[in-house]
């Protein structure tokens, strides 16, 4: 046995319900002619995790021994990767609704030269987040001077088609006891100056309740002078998760689950689809690979649309997903997209 070979030769379905055929839809081929085919303003969601111009080859190390194949990343050069990039972009812009949002998975290779495509083609105002995701950590000193630092995270570029687009925002881990903290804010805000316990705010600065409330939180002890320097100060109750940013150190953007080379984390993918899609929405990924995005819409009860151009990527799609068939066929794909978007 070829030792490269890796335990998921047969990768195990991780989804319980029963897949139908109105649910989502599996394209084996060039997704630029399946996108093509995608209606006009029908997909709530996208996310595409494409080459990155790293100029590496991967090797597909779950296929049995005798059928291993690689997918290459290399290119003749930055002009011809960049026009791969925009062709798909544009046809990514027409598919989403003007309530839908894309997040371009990418890294340092090329991530600046692909803002300004989707600058232009989305519309740089419609640029909502640059989101850096944690890379597996490589903590190895292999010699004194290096030519440059480690890569320590993945970007994710948010674009919305328009100011129609909201999101749930994520939260994260974070234990936190009762804590006191300053009354005072800063800014000016009418009426909100009023002496309280002997203080006022500083000029430019305000207290963040009105009197009324302020009044009402001293009753209830949840506002109190400092004990130290009198000053306001309010409670915070204990909590256990705070508000994420757009830095996702909390959860790695890589996983080694189904063995497949550049495999996303499925907690990254329920975030997305979490953040900016509800149930029933459809749910695109045009390099689909092994499927991550697809299980974790499906899970999450979303239509799917997963295109990939390798046939064992999609082979592995279906088995995480259910008997649901690959469709290579342009007519086919026509009619099952017409079921997955309308239904």
């Amino acid at each position: 046995m070829n030792p490269n070979i890796l335990k998921h030769q047969k990768p195990l379905r991780d989804i319980k319900k029963m897949v139908k055929s109105d649910d989502g839809v599996i394209y084996h081929g060039d997704n630029l002619e399946g996108l093509k085919l995608i209606p006009s303003n029908s997909v709530d969601l996208i996310y595409l995790d494409p080459p990155f111009f790293s100029g590496r080859n991967y090797s597909k190390g779950f296929l049995e021994e005798g059928n291993k194949q690689e997918f290459s990343d290399n290119w003749e050069n930055l002009k011809d990767y960049l026009s791969f990039i925009k062709n798909r972009v544009e046809e990514l812009h027409r598919v989403i609704k003007e309530d839908g949002a894309l997040y371009f998975h990418c890294d340092w290779h090329a991530s600046h030269y692909i803002k300004i495509i989707l600058d232009n083609i989305f519309g740089y105002e419609n640029f909502r987040n640059e989101i850096c995701v944690k890379r597996i950590k490589k903590n190895v000193h292999e010699r004194v001077k290096v030519k440059k630092l480690n890569v320590g995270y993945d970007v994710i570029l948010f674009y919305a088609k328009s100011n129609k687009h909201s999101i749930n925002p994520p939260m994260k881990k974070d234990i936190k006891p009762d804590r006191w903290h300053s009354f005072e804010a800063s800014e000016i805000r009418n009426g909100m100056d009023y002496d309280l316990f002997g203080f006022k705010p500083k000029k430019g600065n305000h207290w963040r309740w009105s009197k009324e409330r302020a009044m009402k939180s001293i009753k209830e002890g949840i506002l109190r002078p400092n004990p130290r320097t009198g000053k306001p100060e309010y409670l915070i109750p204990a909590s256990s998760k705070s508000l994420l940013d757009n830095n996702w150190e909390d959860i790695t953007a890589y996983s080694f689950k189904f063995g497949y080379p550049t495999e996303k984390n499925e907690k990254l993918l329920d975030r997305i689809i979490k953040m900016s899609s509800k149930e029933g929405d459809v749910i695109l990924d045009p390099f689909c690979g092994c499927g991550t995005t697809i299980a974790s819409a499906f899970r999450k009860d979303r239509k799917f649309i997963g295109m990939d151009l390798s046939l064992s990527a999609c082979e592995l799609m279906q088995q995480r997903i259910g008997r649901i068939g690959i469709i290579k066929n342009s007519k086919l794909f026509s009619d099952r997209l017409q079921k997955v978007i309308i239904n």
